[in-house]
């Protein structure tokens, strides 16, 4: 069952967000559908997971489907499938953790799945009571694990659950009006993005040991609507659209104080994408359009270096493993 959501300019992650770019403006599907009287334990049967004997020789990706309720593996750089995980219940975000571990949030049940590499069955647990979280992203120094709630399931504000170790219960704090992505960096500051209480973009920062969020303006380009978000090669990365050229991009912001400054910018051609994921000198692109994933070169971005079509259905959130 699906929570029916306003469309907005945002697709990866959160049925509820749309795409991000190039992929143009999509029907929002995602999120469950009304309260959600799910218990911990009430999710589907994870046995039908499968992970072939070749997955084990080298990086893997990892993208959630909404449309299958499943999370597709590929080899990479070959995006090869060579994997499938089930079992879930709405999977949107895909973050990883410290130890390399990959994280799946479970929307519609409330809860966060740990997968270890080439694991087919939750390690451990995460729940969000009362809440729908939508993405999540993991913090190398302290280990801490954020997701992004929607918003509640008794139909309430939108917030940040924040687990501490990636372990217990979560504290809940409030951030912007309507939270969508978020990512940490390297020093523990967590950035948010999403809306404002004017419908508007919006871009937070929740310091360090601190659980109050720091209004961030934008410097050097004009962002309208939220998108895909990944602290990535010492700026945040963040995806948005140019609107003459009708093309996806990336936008590096490097932030000073309550600026964040756009420092420079990815063009990525033909395939586009509704949700990225940086690794190193190249950018991983998947669209829920075209249901293609396509590679491209990092920063420099231009057309994609591999396409590949995909048998996904409805993609959204995506990672590599370590």
């Amino acid at each position: 069952m699906r929570i029916p959501c306003t469309p907005v300019y945002i697709v990866g992650l959160c049925a509820s967000l749309v795409a991000f770019a190039g992929c143009g403006r999509g029907s929002l599907s995602g999120l469950a559908s009304g309260p959600n009287s799910a218990q911990p334990n009430a999710r589907r049967d994870f046995t039908a997971s499968w992970m072939a004997p070749s997955a084990k020789q080298g990086r893997l990706l990892y993208i959630s489907d909404g449309g299958t309720e499943d999370v597709d593996i590929y080899t990479y750089p070959k995006l090869k499938l060579v994997g499938t995980l089930t079992g879930f219940d709405e999977p949107q975000g895909i973050c990883l953790n410290k130890a390399g571990d990959v994280w799946i949030v479970n929307t519609a049940v409330s809860e966060l799945l740990e997968y270890a590499p080439f694991g087919t069955n939750p390690i451990a647990t995460l729940y969000d009571p009362g809440e729908y979280p939508v993405t999540c992203s993991g913090d190398g120094p302290t280990g801490n694990l954020a997701a992004s709630n929607l918003f509640s399931t008794s139909d309430g504000s939108s917030s940040l659950s924040i687990y501490k170790h990636a372990t217990g219960s979560p504290d809940v704090i409030e951030a912007l009006t309507r939270n969508f992505f978020l990512s940490y960096d390297p020093k523990g500051n967590l950035f948010v993005e999403g809306e404002n209480s004017s419908d508007n973009f919006a871009l937070g920062e929740i310091p360090e040991g601190t659980k109050k969020v720091e209004q961030l303006s934008v410097s050097g380009a004009t962002i309208e609507s939220p998108g895909p978000l990944q602290y990535a090669d010492g700026n945040l990365a963040l995806g948005g659209q140019d609107k003459t050229e009708g093309i996806t991009v990336i936008y590096q912001l490097a932030v000073s104080g309550s600026v964040a400054t756009v420092v420079g910018t990815t063009k990525l051609l033909g395939s586009g994408g509704t949700a990225f994921f940086i690794l190193g000198h190249e950018v991983v692109c998947v669209n829920a359009e075209t249901l293609e994933i396509a590679i491209y070169k990092y920063p420099a971005g231009g057309e994609p270096i591999k396409v590949i079509h995909s048998s996904l259905v409805e993609p959204l959130g995506l990672v590599i493993t370590k």
